[in-house]
């Protein structure tokens, strides 16, 4: 997929669009359809801007002020910026509604390049679901795919650590600034996955961890990826709103069933059960890459149950946003009923969004 805004930019451009972004109720949503309604223009864009009310230019000298800020925060943590017309830019991105126009970077883009593979799960793994997890995450290290996660406590530090181990590439999204890694006791593995492969955020370098955060970086985490492997999770877990995404952009599912008795199988078992493909083994992973991720002409059946999955994570979506009211972009997320009304035969699709504001819920509180 192209760059949706055709847009041939350089770097110099770089600040007149960290400038936009930082205007408050901005967001990547509105400044894409700025960018595309007035064109790739600074100047323009801020006049634009200017008329749009009495209460812009005080706003935007405010933008210009915290664009700088930000800046100057990227050189204090070694922090790279890769915007979206850049040629290291993942395409795959362009597939969500509301993809980011920057993001904030450490460690080398060449992990961008392998396909990809999302292991995900709770924060609070059983010890088989740790050891499942590094076994799958090392086998897809020795057949040179990316293991994709989130950096998070579980079943996340398990995929790293796993694919670290075998010398393979893994990236991390986070769901705070790269100057402010979240959870604290994975610091050193964030170091190391500085110096051994590659650590994403859309945020600038301090924004805190807050727990709405989380739930936008699923988003990213599923399009970086050609597949989603939920590993262990209770019904309602996070590692389910990764899913969910996986589901949105027709993505292949799979998820290891583990023990009925352990509590956190019981959100991969009941995706298994909607449709998505059991993995058990390493073994079983390597075949399904093979022969239904490496070949590009490999498709989805129009047998798959779709619908099933549509009615189950609109219902997650329901509890998700129930508790995360507040988000920080107003045009995200999506009307949390829209699951329903996807039609996956027929490709991902592009969502209305609603109006929201921030949540200040501290990422703590979610304990999946």
């Amino acid at each position: 997929m192209t760059n949706p805004t055709g847009a041939a930019l350089t770097d110099y451009n770089l600040t007149w669009l960290l400038t936009l972004l930082c205007i408050p109720g901005m967001g990547p949503v509105r400044a894409r359809q700025l960018i595309q309604k007035v064109g790739p223009n600074g100047p323009a864009l801020f006049a634009y801007v200017l008329s749009m009310g009495a209460k812009y230019p005080s706003l935007l000298t405010q933008a210009r002020a915290l664009a700088h800020e930000h800046l100057a925060q990227c050189s204090q943590f070694a922090v790279s910026l890769l915007p979206y017309w850049h040629p290291s830019y993942p395409s795959s991105l362009f597939a969500l509604p509301d993809y980011p126009l920057i993001i904030y970077y450490k460690g080398s883009l060449k992990f961008l390049n392998p396909p990809g593979i999302a292991l995900v799960g709770t924060r609070s793994p059983s010890p088989t679901g740790v050891r499942v997890t590094q076994e799958m995450a090392r086998c897809l290290s020795q057949i040179n795919l990316t293991v994709i996660s989130g950096l998070a406590a579980g079943i996340d530090t398990a995929a790293h650590t796993g694919s670290l181990n075998a010398f393979g590439s893994t990236l991390a999204v986070l769901g705070s600034g790269l100057g402010k890694p979240y959870p604290r006791q994975n610091h050193d593995l964030f170091q190391t996955l500085v110096k051994k492969g590659l650590v994403l955020s859309e945020y600038p370098p301090l924004t805190q961890p807050l727990a709405h955060q989380f739930v936008r970086r699923n988003r990213l985490i599923a399009a970086l990826s050609k597949a989603v492997f939920v590993l262990e999770s209770r019904l309602s877990g996070g590692a389910l709103a990764t899913a969910g995404w996986a589901n949105r952009l027709n993505l292949p599912l799979l998820a290891f069933p583990g023990h009925p008795e352990v509590h956190t199988s019981s959100g991969p078992r009941e995706l298994i059960k909607l449709g998505a493909q059991s993995i058990n083994t390493p073994a079983q992973l390597i075949n399904f890459v093979q022969t239904q991720i490496l070949p590009p002409q490999i498709k989805h059946s129009k047998s798959s149950p779709t619908h099933h999955f549509n009615n189950y994570f609109s219902h997650l979506d329901k509890h998700s946003t129930s508790q995360n009211k507040n988000q920080m972009d107003p045009l995200y997320p999506p009307d949390p009923s829209y699951l329903s009304r996807l039609q996956f035969a027929q490709g991902a699709q592009r969502h209305t969004q609603s109006a929201k504001t921030p949540s200040t819920k501290p990422a703590s509180s979610n304990t999946d």
